[in-house]
C-alpha cells in the first residue's frame, strides 16, 4: 500500500505538470499561458539579441578596417606628401587632413580653418593666382581646376605644392563644396630645377665653348664631337662620328702620343703645338693647346680617350706681333729725345722711357709701383699731381709746361702733353710726352733781353731793306751760316722774304713768325717791318731740337694709326656734325668702297635696310645729346657675307666742352651673336623637356588622384555603414531595454502568482488539512491526508523557495510558524493548527527573531516575515 500511495504521490505532480504541456498551448489568462508567452518572448528577444551581437562584430570589425583604412590613408599621404581639403563655402569652414597641416608648417591651433586663412599661408607672389583660379572655376561653375605655388612656411621656408580641386553642387546646381588635394612637390621642383639649370649649363658649355670637345674609342675614331670642333674640321658632327682620326689627318708624331696616353693611362697636355690642316692648306701653320686624356672604367682601365683643344693660332701669332709692336715702341720710345711714363689712377708710374730714366737718373725697377712724391720735390709733386687729375677728370688730353728742379738747383722746362686711356680690364692710366724746351725758354728769353742788343745776341739776327740787300748781320748770324753775306737772299735762311713782306703787308700786322730749314737745322724766325717799312729785320731762333720732337711725335702717331688699322672694321671718325670724315684702310679694304663713298652717311649702305634707320637714328640721338654712342649692326663685306659689329663712339670735346669731333671703332661680335642664337636654341630645347617632364608629372598626379577618389569612395561606404551599424546598435538597444522591461515585469507577475497560490493554500486548505489531521483517522485516512499535504508540500515548494533562501537556518517546524506568522494566525491558533504547546510556538517564535536578526527589536514578526518573499 505504501509503495502504492508513493508511485500516485511521485506520479500526481508529472501528470499535473504533463497536463501544463497536453493538448497544446495552454490558455493566454492562465498562469502558465503568461509564462509560455514570456519564455517565447524571451526567446525571440535572444535571437535578436544574437543576430545584434553578429551586427555588433561585424560593425566593429568594419571599425577596424575603416580605422585600418584611415591609418593607412594617413601613411600613404605621408609618404606621398599628398593631403586632402574640403571647403563647405556657405560657411567658410575649411578642413584640412594631417599631411596638409604638415605641408604647410602648421599645427591645428595655428589655423583659422578658413580660405582667408589659407590664402594668407600662400606665397605674396602667388596669392593672386591661387585665388583667381578658385574664384574663377567658382564663377564658371567649372568642376575641376588645378594650380601650382609656393607656400611660405611660419618658420620663413618655402615649399612648392600641386593643388587640383574639384567642385559639388547642391540640387540648384551652384557650387556648394569643394573637394582638393595638395601635393608637396618640392624636392621634385627643385630636382627639376637643378637638372634643368645643369643640364643647360652642360649643353652650353659643351655646344657654346670655343673649346673642341672629342670623344674617341680604343682605335682612335670619333664617338662624339662638338660644334666647335666639327666646325673648324668644315664638317657636321655627324660626319665625324664612326671615322678614324688619323684617317682624316694622318700625323706619326700626333699619334705616337695618342698610343702613349692610351697605353699608360696618363693624360698629356700641350701648349702652342703647330699642326698643319692637310685638307686646309690656306690655313697655313695652326696653333694649338690640346689635352688627351684616358676615360676609365670601374675596372680602371681606358675604355676611352677624350681629346680637347683650343685654337691659339690668333693668340700665337697676336702675341708675335704685340713681341713687335713692343719692340717697336720700345725701340721708339729709347731712342726719342723726349722723354715718356705712364702713371696708374693713384699716380703710381708703371713705365718710363729710357731718356727718362738717364735724365732724371732713375730706373724703372725702382720707379714702379711709387708716386712722383718719392722722387721730386714737394711743389715739383704736387703740379704733376693736378695736371694729372684734369687729365682723368676731363677724359681729355693737354697741354702744359711743367718743371723740374735736379740736386744741383738746375731747372729744366718741359712742353707735356698727357692723356689718358684704358686697359681692356677698364683700368685708367694717365700717359705722357715730355720735350725739354729749357732752351728754347731760355733762347726767348735772351732774344726778349737782347732784342735791343743784336751784337750780343747768341742767335742770329739779320735786316735786309725792301730790295733784298742785308743791311745787318750780327756776329752770331755769321758764324752760324758763314755763307750768309755772300749768297744775300739766295740762301736758304732768307728763302721767300719777299712773300713774308707781302703778307706782312696785307695782314696789317707788323710782326710774324716762320719756320726755315737751312740743311739738318730748323730755325725759328720772327720778322717785323721796321722804320716805316722800309725794312725787314729778321731774329732767329735755333729749333731743331723741338723739330726733332715734333717729328719723333708724328712717327707715334703714325705707329698708332697702324695699329688701328690692324683692327678689322678699323677706327673712324666723324665731325661735330656727325657726317664720316675718316675711315682706318683696314675698314675701306672690308667693305670695299672708297672714302669718297663712305663720307657722311655713305656708310649706312654697308648695313642691311632693316639695320640702317635704326642705326642712323641712334648715331643721330647721340650726336644730338653728346651721348657715348654704342650700338650693335650687321655690316655687309666685300665677299657678300655680314657679320655683326659693335659701334663704339664717344665725343672729343674742346676746352669750352663743345663737341669738336668724334672717334671711334669697331668690334666684330660675330662669333657672340652665333653663341647667343646657339644659347637661345639650346634654351628652347631644356624649355621643351621641362614641359614634357611636367607633363609626365600632371599625368602621374592625375593617376594618384583617381586612386584617392576610389579610396575616398570606400571611406565614404565605410562611414555609411558605420552610421547604419550604430542604428541598428542603438535599436538593439532599445530592444534589450523593452526585454528587461518585461523580463522585470514576468518577474512580478511571477511573484504575484506565488504569493496569490501561497495565501490561498495558507488561509484555505492547511487550516482545513490541520483539522482532518487533528481528527481520528483510520490509517487509510491518515495515509490519504499525508499524501494531501505531501502533494500540497509539493506544490508550494517553488514558491516557497524564496523564503527559505532568507530563512536556510530555519528548521522545519520553524518554517512552518514562519508561514503561519505571515499569515496573520496567532499563537493560539498556531498551536493548535500544529498541535503543539503555546510554549513551544513562543520558542519558535523566539528562534525566528533570533535567526532573522530582530531579537530585542520593536519589529512586528508578522510585518517583516511579509516582506520575505
Amino acid at each position: 500500500m505504501k509503495k502504492e500511495r508513493d508511485a500516485s504521490s511521485a506520479a500526481a505532480p508529472r501528470s499535473r505538470r504533463a497536463g501544463t504541456r497536453q493538448g497544446g498551448q495552454a490558455a493566454e489568462g492562465t498562469p502558465a499561458g503568461k509564462e509560455d508567452a514570456l519564455l517565447r518572448k524571451v526567446r525571440e528577444l535572444q535571437a535578436r539579441q544574437g543576430v545584434l551581437e553578429m551586427q555588433n562584430a561585424e560593425l566593429r570589425q568594419a571599425g577596424e578596417a575603416l580605422r585600418h583604412s584611415e591609418e593607412h590613408l594617413r601613411r600613404s599621404q605621408q609618404v606621398a606628401h599628398l593631403g586632402s581639403w574640403e571647403l563647405d563655402i556657405d560657411k567658410n569652414d575649411l578642413k584640412w587632413s594631417d599631411e596638409v597641416y604638415r605641408i604647410f608648417g602648421l599645427r591645428p591651433q595655428q589655423f583659422d580653418a578658413t580660405y582667408e586663412a589659407f590664402l594668407a599661408a600662400v606665397h605674396p607672389d602667388d596669392r593672386q593666382k591661387v585665388d583667381d583660379a578658385y574664384t574663377e572655376s567658382l564663377r564658371e561653375l567649372k568642376e575641376t581646376y588645378e594650380v601650382e605655388h609656393r607656400v611660405v612656411r611660419p618658420d620663413g621656408k618655402i615649399r612648392y605644392v600641386q593643388e587640383r580641386c574639384e567642385h559639388r553642387k547642391d540640387r540648384s546646381g551652384r557650387i556648394a563644396r569643394s573637394f582638393g588635394m595638395v601635393q608637396d612637390v618640392t624636392e621634385q621642383k627643385l630636382a627639376e630645377m637643378s637638372l634643368s639649370g645643369k643640364d643647360s649649363l652642360l649643353n652650353s658649355v659643351m655646344q657654346t665653348t670655343d673649346v673642341m670637345l672629342v670623344l674617341l674609342d680604343l682605335q682612335f675614331n670619333f664617338v662624339w664631337v662638338n660644334n666647335a670642333y666639327a666646325a673648324t674640321c668644315r664638317m657636321r658632327p655627324e660626319e665625324l662620328e664612326g671615322r678614324n682620326h688619323f684617317a682624316l689627318y694622318p700625323d706619326a708624331e700626333n699619334e705616337a702620343i695618342f698610343r702613349k696616353v692610351r697605353d699608360s693611362g696618363e693624360g698629356i697636355f700641350y701648349k702652342d703645338k703647330p699642326f698643319l690642316f692637310p685638307d686646309q692648306p690656306e690655313r697655313g701653320v695652326t696653333y694649338w693647346d690640346w689635352s688627351l686624356t684616358p676615360a676609365k672604367g670601374a675596372d680602371g682601365m681606358a675604355t676611352g680617350l677624350v681629346f680637347s683643344l683650343r685654337e691659339t693660332t690668333k693668340f700665337k701669332r697676336t702675341e708675335e706681333a704685340l713681341a713687335q709692336s713692343e719692340e717697336c715702341f720700345r725701340l721708339f720710345m729709347d731712342n726719342s729725345p723726349t722723354i715718356a711714363w705712364i702713371k696708374d689712377e693713384q699716380g703710381r708710374y708703371v713705365y718710363v722711357s729710357k731718356a727718362f730714366e738717364e735724365h732724371f737718373g732713375l730706373r724703372m725697377e725702382e720707379m714702379r709701383g711709387k708716386t712722383g712724391a718719392n722722387f721730386f720735390s714737394g711743389g715739383t709733386a704736387e703740379v704733376f699731381r693736378d695736371n694729372d687729375w684734369i687729365v682723368l677728370a676731363t677724359d681729355r688730353p693737354v697741354d702744359v709746361i711743367e718743371e723740374t728742379v735736379d740736386s744741383d738747383g738746375v731747372r729744366t722746362f718741359w712742353l707735356s702733353t698727357k692723356f689718358p686711356f684704358r686697359d681692356p680690364a677698364g683700368n685708367r692710366f694717365v700717359a705722357g710726352i715730355g720735350l725739354d724746351i729749357t732752351e728754347r725758354r731760355q733762347a726767348e728769353a735772351e732774344i726778349e733781353r737782347l732784342a735791343s742788343f743784336p751784337m750780343l745776341n747768341p742767335n742770329p739776327v739779320v735786316e735786309l731793306d725792301r730790295v733784298g740787300r742785308i743791311r745787318y748781320c750780327n756776329p752770331a748770324a755769321k758764324r752760324l751760316y758763314p755763307e750768309l753775306q755772300r749768297r744775300g737772299v739766295e740762301h736758304p735762311w732768307l728763302s721767300d722774304w719777299e712773300a713774308a713782306i707781302g703778307e706782312l703787308n696785307e695782314g696789317g700786322s707788323k710782326t710774324m713768325r716762320r719756320e726755315v730749314r737751312v740743311g739738318a737745322s730748323w730755325c725759328l724766325q720772327t720778322l717785323h717791318l721796321v722804320n716805316n717799312g722800309q725794312h725787314l729785320r729778321i731774329y732767329g731762333l735755333d729749333i731743331t731740337t723741338r723739330k726733332r720732337a715734333e717729328q719723333a711725335l708724328r712717327q707715334s702717331e703714325r705707329l698708332y694709326r697702324t695699329l688701328g688699322e690692324t683692327i678689322p672694321y678699323g677706327v673712324w671718325v666723324a665731325d661735330a656734325s656727325g657726317a664720316c670724315t675718316y675711315v682706318s684702310r683696314s675698314f675701306l679694304d672690308m667693305s670695299g668702297m672708297t672714302m669718297d663713298q663712305i663720307q657722311q652717311y655713305g656708310w649706312l649702305h654697308l648695313l642691311p635696310t632693316e639695320d640702317q634707320e635704326p642705326t642712323k637714328r641712334h648715331w643721330q640721338h647721340s650726336v644730338g645729346t653728346g651721348e657715348d654712342f654704342e650700338h650693335e649692326h650687321q655690316f655687309k663685306s666685300v665677299d657678300g657675307s655680314c657679320r655683326y659689329v659693335l659701334a663704339i663712339g664717344r665725343p672729343v670735346r674742346d676746352e669750352e666742352g663743345s663737341i669738336v669731333q668724334w672717334v671711334g671703332i669697331n668690334l666684330d661680335i660675330t662669333d657672340r651673336k652665333k653663341m647667343e642664337v646657339e644659347l637661345r636654341n639650346s634654351r628652347a630645347e631644356v624649355e621643351k623637356r621641362v614641359v614634357q617632364r611636367t607633363s609626365e608629372l600632371i599625368k602621374a598626379n592625375r593617376e594618384l588622384e583617381r586612386v584617392i577618389v576610389q579610396r575616398s569612395k570606400v571611406e565614404k561606404a565605410l562611414k555609411d555603414r558605420t552610421i547604419e551599424l550604430k542604428s541598428q546598435a542603438v535599436a538593439l538597444e532599445e530592444k534589450n531595454v523593452a526585454l528587461r522591461v518585461l523580463l522585470k515585469q514576468r518577474e512580478a507577475d511571477k511573484t504575484e502568482i506565488e504569493e496569490t497560490v501561497m495565501m490561498n493554500i495558507n488561509h484555505l486548505v492547511i487550516p482545513n488539512l490541520e483539522k482532518v489531521k487533528r481528527r481520528k483517522l483510520d490509517p487509510k485516512q491518515k495515509a490519504y491526508v499525508e499524501i494531501l499535504e505531501s502533494n500540497l508540500n509539493e506544490i508550494v515548494s517553488p514558491f516557497a523557495r524564496n523564503l527559505s533562501s532568507k530563512c536556510l537556518r530555519l528548521s522545519s517546524s520553524e518554517l512552518e510558524v514562519a508561514r503561519l506568522i505571515q499569515q496573520g494566525k496567532n499563537t493560539k491558533e498556531i498551536a493548535e493548527i500544529m498541535n503543539l504547546a503555546e510554549s513551544t510556538i513562543d520558542f519558535h517564535r523566539n528562534n525566528l527573531r533570533a535567526k532573522l536578526g530582530v531579537k530585542n527589536k520593536k519589529i512586528n514578526l508578522k510585518t517583516y516575515l511579509t516582506t520575505l518573499k
